[in-house]
């Protein structure tokens, strides 16, 4: 039995792919990309908005009980 090569397939032209599949999958990758730019936005400056939250209550807290 006889092994098919699929790198052979290469050698075809490119066929184009249907706009709303193409459409679809930017639309995918850019949702993709949004999620990972969020996500590390909260998580890299997590320390840094907790602690400005806190400095924030703390200042409110003073100025209430003065």
């Amino acid at each position: 039995m006889e092994e098919k090569n699929i790198f052979k397939q290469f050698q075809y032209p490119i066929k184009e792919v249907p706009i709303g599949l193409k459409a679809k999958v930017l639309e995918d990758v850019e949702n993709a990309k949004l999620f990972t730019e969020m996500a590390e936005l909260f998580s890299s400056r997590y320390g840094e908005v907790a602690q400005s939250i806190f400095k924030k209550v703390k200042k409110i807290y003073r100025s209430n009980n003065q």
